[in-house]
């Protein structure tokens, strides 16, 4: 699914501007019209574009978006697609054909969100002593039994994608290296507290190739370009060598 993903194009057009037919890779935004909703009836991802909102605070754009009724028929609404990130749409265009949302990929590394199908992965993850020593375990309920076990992850997986990423659109991430298309760990941003704060586990065999490094940097690009905030955090013990070895490499992001 992450090779599907990240050979789309995300491309945002103007319906005055169609030579070619619509290819259903693109996030399609224009003002709200008949073509519009015929486009997105034929199940094209679109979004309306509201321009002539611009310059309204949020209460007088929530109350001029109420009494234009004919707008509640879109699935996407902006005002001004020119100020959202890139991020966003290949958010909202992975969301609409079904595949979790790419986050970024690297030379070796995808990161996006995770899927049930990583829960064997998730299981070796957590089951190692260092991710059990320095890292909050997640809610699950282990009974030793692998099967049973693999079973519990893919619930709390389906649990975390319905809930942490539906509501704040950011958590834990999967991390898939490039090469064998495996799922090696996870890397993202956690609410702690008041603070956003970096995170990223890798399985044992994948560690001391720089992945978690690799990883952390990309997320912190992301962040940057959601805008999600201006600072982020760590957490490390002071007995966890590797990860501030980690710290001092990714530091010269100038986020924390």
């Amino acid at each position: 699914m992450a090779d599907k993903q990240s050979m789309q194009m995300i491309k945002i057009y103007n319906l005055d501007n169609f030579i070619k037919e619509v290819s259903s890779d693109y996030v399609i935004v224009d003002e709200p019209d008949d073509k519009l909703l015929e486009l997105q009836a034929k199940g094209y991802c679109v979004m309306a574009e509201l321009k002539h909102l611009q310059g309204l605070n949020d209460e007088e754009v929530a109350e001029a978006i109420c009494k234009e009724e004919a707008v509640t028929q879109y699935e996407h609404v902006c005002i001004d697609a020119d100020e959202l990130p890139q991020a966003y749409f290949r958010r909202i265009w992975c969301k609409h054909i079904g595949v979790p949302v790419l986050i970024a990929e690297t030379e070796r590394l995808v990161i996006r969100e995770s899927v049930e199908e990583d829960a064997e992965a998730f299981l070796e993850l957590y089951q190692d002593e260092a991710c059990g020593t320095y890292l909050e375990m997640p809610p699950v309920e282990l009974c030793g039994d692998r099967e049973a076990d693999i079973a519990e992850y893919r619930r709390y997986i389906a649990q975390y994608q319905a809930g942490q990423y539906a509501f704040y659109e950011y958590g834990m991430w999967s991390v898939v290296e490039k090469a064998s298309g495996r799922c090696i760990g996870r890397a993202g941003l956690e609410l702690q507290g008041e603070k956003l704060c970096l995170g990223y586990a890798i399985l044992p065999k994948y560690r001391g190739k720089g992945y978690a490094t690799e990883s952390c940097l990309a997320v912190l690009d992301y962040c940057k370009e959601c805008d999600y905030a201006e600072e982020v955090f760590v957490n490390i013990s002071t007995e966890n060598i590797a990860s501030k070895k980690v710290y001092e490499k990714v530091s010269a992001k100038g986020m924390f």
